[in-house]
């Protein structure tokens, strides 16, 4: 029962926005996370990869990325009540992580790399349970340097 997808936007015409997500009735955990960057140059999607399992490793297996400047995340949708922790992104702990708020255990990460990989998002949970992992990273066209993502400030409403 359990779904996990990402959405991007990577061309935005600034301001405030609403991102709206609909859920079907049975579905009994609906959560929505949003990370939201400013970058220099032009961003595009540079590798993606989903996997399900039961275990207490959550794991998107492995996603290959090309860029040397990139942001890529790691995505944990639940199916208990449980939480993640320990979130790695191409084997480096996550720079940063986000559960949702009211109360559901949907997790999302994310890390900086400057350099292509062929690896995975995880995680770690207990108990064992029934989950979905999903990898997703973006490149920059401005190659070298300092990364050219940064973190905008995040408000829930």
């Amino acid at each position: 029962n359990s779904h996990g997808q990402f959405h991007y936007l990577l061309v935005s015409n600034g301001g405030n926005k609403t991102y709206t997500a609909t859920f079907g009735a049975a579905r009994a955990f609906p959560s929505i996370i949003l990370f939201e960057y400013t970058y220099s140059g032009t961003a595009s999607l540079d590798g993606q990869n989903t996997s399900t399992g039961v275990s207490n490793n959550p794991t998107s297996t492995n996603f290959t990325t090309t860029a040397t400047d990139g942001v890529a995340f790691g995505g944990y949708a639940e199916n208990s009540g449980v939480t993640t922790s320990s979130e790695l992104v191409n084997g480096a702990p996550a720079d940063g992580a986000i559960r949702s708020p009211g109360g559901n255990f949907t997790s999302m990460w994310r890390e900086l790399f400057s350099a292509g990989f062929t690896n995975a998002a995880t995680a770690t949970l207990t108990g064992g349970p029934e989950w979905v992992c999903c990898g997703i990273a973006f490149k920059a066209e401005v190659q070298g340097g300092p990364p050219p993502f940064t973190l905008m400030p995040q408000n829930y409403t």
